[in-house]
């Protein structure tokens, strides 16, 4: 195979809908008996297109009025909708029955603790084309109609001769977060999901591509995660593959600190050095970090941890070297300036601190010298106390001298004597 610039895709249409959603793609590969004019010739062939259906797939227990909102927002998209309860006792079902669409099969499955074994028999109801994998508890928000989706399939389908699935942004709602799932991918024997929780998809030859497409996700709704009693859940979950998989770091990437200590009865910051450095009796440094997915979010959960232990000095040099390997994440941004703040807030209390016990050794007649009363140092303790986030209001209440107000407004000194 020959690996070329996506830029030399010669239609213009294919062009700009791979640029819309599939940025992150730059070059894809053509078969070495080809040139590219014969390439694109065979693309230009509308033969070629218009043959992948697209099969959506939703897991639900008891979500009545999520459930309608995500079938909504994808059924027009898609060539089937196939519905898995798995032991609702609210109106799910009867909802779902509801829906005025021929597209929509509805099954019924008994609930087994292992979301891979459960996805896996979704699938297996999918003989051939693509599998669009949305939750109940989510909602499909890019504006793509049937034509451009299927299109877009056509075109992965023409460009890659191994398994792929592409990433959506799944939006967590109220938040400015995402993740990035596995969530539309092409129907195939040896593709596979993997992991009690928080499952992925697994093939010997597994190409992920992110897309544009974004998804709405619910599920971290404080309502969601007690209606689901989904942290117990997840945790057991989580404990059974952190033994059982101990070598894959996806699983430490995606558990808290108790969760992993419980799990392994190991230290936390141990069992991270483990997954990130490649020899851990030599000092973090790039040429000692391991490569694989998961190693950034080691990291970020290396530097918390360092930051929570107050070894500052550690924590500032790992972020240096990350902010060098990678230069895009602002988490490392984030970090390095929140160790910068909490010193400069820490030196800010000290002062505080050293200033009221000052202000308790003022000799009573300091008046006549000074020549005013003590509400200029009133003003300098309700900045620091806003400076702070403490309780200012027990200082504002005894200034009532313009002056003194115009230096906290202002934050200076005026020019006349104070």
């Amino acid at each position: 195979m020959i690996e070329i610039p996506v830029s030399k895709i010669r239609n213009k249409e294919f062009l700009e809908l791979l640029t819309k959603w599939l940025p992150s793609l730059k070059y894809v590969y053509i078969p070495e008996t080809l040139s590219v004019k014969e390439w694109n010739d065979k693309m230009g062939d509308i033969s070629n297109f218009n043959k992948n259906k697209i099969t959506a797939v939703i897991m639900v227990k008891n979500q009545e009025i999520r459930i309608i909102n995500a079938i909504e927002s994808i059924i027009d998209k898609v060539d089937k909708v196939l519905v898995f309860d798995t032991g609702s006792s609210d109106s799910t079902i009867k909802n779902v029955k509801n829906i005025n669409s021929k597209k929509i099969f509805l099954y019924q499955r008994e609930w087994t603790e292992d979301f891979s074994i459960m996805r896996n028999d979704t699938i297996a109801h999918i003989d051939e084309g693509w599998v669009f994998v949305i939750d109940s508890d989510e909602e499909f928000k890019s504006e793509v109609d049937y034509e451009e989706l299927h299109l877009l399939i056509d075109l992965v389908d023409f460009l890659f001769h191994h398994d792929i699935v592409l990433q959506v942004e799944a939006h967590y709602s109220s938040t400015s977060r995402f993740v990035l799932p596995d969530r539309i991918f092409k129907k195939s024997k040896t593709v596979k999901y993997y992991g009690k929780v928080h499952e992925e998809l697994i093939s010997e030859n597994l190409f992920k591509l992110k897309s544009n497409f974004i998804f709405e996700n619910n599920g971290i709704l404080s309502s969601e995660i007690i209606k689901f009693d989904k942290e117990k859940r997840y945790s057991d979950s989580m404990i059974v593959m952190l033994r059982t998989d101990y070598k894959n770091p996806r699983w430490l990437s995606l558990s808290d600190k108790e969760t992993v200590e419980l799990a392994l009865n190991s230290n936390y910051e141990k069992e991270l050095k483990n997954k990130i450095l490649k020899n851990t009796l030599l000092p973090f440094s790039e040429l000692n970090l391991q490569e694989h997915e998961y190693l950034r979010a080691l990291i970020e959960k290396y530097i918390s941890i360092l930051i929570q232990n107050d070894n500052i000095v550690e924590a500032l040099k790992v972020i240096k070297i990350s902010r060098t390997k990678f230069p895009k994440n602002i988490n490392f941004l984030f970090y390095e300036y929140f160790i910068k703040q909490a010193r400069i807030r820490k030196q800010l209390k000290d002062s505080f601190s050293e200033f009221l016990l000052e202000c308790q050794l003022i000799p009573e007649d300091y008046k006549q010298e000074s020549q005013k009363d003590d509400q200029i140092l009133m003003a300098l303790a309700l900045i620091y106390s806003k400076m702070l986030g403490k309780n200012y209001e027990k200082y504002e209440k005894y200034i009532d001298d313009p002056m003194i107000k115009d230096f906290i407004l202002k934050g200076k000194l005026m020019e006349v004597s104070l």
